[in-house]
């Protein structure tokens, strides 16, 4: 797939850190990189145009000039490029850094620990690879359609950790654009919701969802997010059903997942359109959970029968106390209710020995396999 990205700047007083950087921005696809150890050098180059990169990695811990100083003077000079955090730093310093950057009005892509591997670099370069704050034109909006062939479906596998076994898939949408790059939902989920047009998006997903699942032979179970901001104007559990039926799919084959805060928008709705999918055999799974507010209210008191734990407490948890505190404790509650856990955005071994060692049931993750394409 081809990133937007053309030219980019890596800032890092290590030459052996610019050497990795410059691999794998190569392997990203991005040709034209410039490397400065001397990150004033940098800042001339930029401020001065000898060098205009669409993307900039950089480091915060420097002597010349550290990094959160770049960063004001970025700002001072109104860099226009995409920024990603490159240190080895707590993610506590990431997140303040990342904040920083976003006060000086300077576009911060996210942050990567030392080393990242190249599925972390194409992750944030692919979520990011448009101008999440440039709306999309209402055309193109409603050009939505699956006769045009631009929606499309990846499925991810989620693993057992005790066996290794594969015991289920998660589905993800995809937007196909016009120029053929494959974008991920979180780059125009909200803007169909703001839209409304996610109403007609969710019948055409679960179509082909369910088609996609009936040709699968194996009797695998499979999870789909719903998005619960149309449950005003579409009756969601007739639309599962009927597209189940429609392709003769077993309902206890799917799971849908709904994310934590989008249900406390509107909780006695929400807790309708919820049971009455559960008592039709669907299975329900909360997901990002710990993000949002609220949280064991919402396992009292709806119908999940999985957790799913938010990547952010999964990546790097093995060198943050504080996370494996959070996993173990989630997973103490999920299981005393009877809920399965699900850990996301598993990539290292690390990760995957720790989450199991605190009694995770499933991972997920490109620790087994990127989302593939399904065709």
């Amino acid at each position: 797939m081809k990133l937007a990205y053309n030219c980019a700047v890596a800032i890092d007083d290590d030459e052996f850190s610019l050497t990795f950087i410059n691999e794998q921005l190569v392997k990203a696809g991005i040709k034209d990189i410039d490397c400065f150890s001397d990150p004033k050098q940098a800042l001339d180059a930029i401020a001065t145009r000898k060098v205009e990169p669409e993307l900039l990695i950089l480091d915060l811990q420097m002597p010349q000039m550290d990094g959160i100083t770049l960063l004001n003077h970025l700002g001072n000079i109104n860099f226009e490029g995409a920024i990603i955090i490159y240190s080895g730093f707590e993610p506590k310093v990431l997140s303040l850094a990342e904040q920083i950057a976003c006060e000086n009005d300077l576009i911060i892509l996210g942050s990567l620990p030392k080393p990242f591997t190249s599925a972390q670099l194409e992750e944030l370069l692919i979520t990011h690879q448009v101008n999440d704050n440039k709306p999309l034109a209402p055309d193109v909006i409603a050009s939505f359609c699956l006769s045009n062939g631009e929606l499309v479906l990846t499925r991810q596998p989620q693993v057992c950790l005790k066996t290794g076994d594969i015991v289920s898939y998660e589905i993800l949408s995809r937007w196909r654009n016009n120029s053929g790059a494959i974008l991920p939902p979180t780059i125009f989920i909200n803007k169909l919701e703001d839209s409304g047009e996610i109403v007609e998006f969710q019948e055409q997903l679960f179509d082909l969802a369910m088609q996609k699942i009936s040709e699968d032979k194996s009797d695998a179970k499979y999870s789909i997010n719903l998005s619960m901001n149309s449950i005003d104007t579409q009756d969601v559990p007739q639309l599962v059903c009927q597209s189940a039926y429609k392709y003769n799919v077993p309902l206890d084959r799917i799971t849908v997942e709904v994310t934590e805060s989008r249900v406390a928008n509107d909780m006695q709705k929400a807790k309708e359109v919820l049971i009455r999918l559960r008592i039709m055999g669907v299975m329900l799974a909360i997901d990002d959970f710990g993000t949002g507010y609220s949280t064991l209210d919402k396992l009292c008191d709806l119908p999940f029968k999985e957790v799913k734990l938010d990547r952010r407490y999964i990546e790097d948890c093995h060198n943050s106390p504080e996370k494996r505190a959070i996993i173990k404790s989630t997973v103490d509650i999920a299981k005393s209710m009877g809920l399965r856990t699900v850990a996301e955005g598993m990539e290292c071994k690390e990760e995957v020995e720790v989450v199991k060692e605190l009694g995770t049931d499933i991972g997920q993750g490109y620790y087994f396999s990127k989302p593939q394409m399904w065709v």
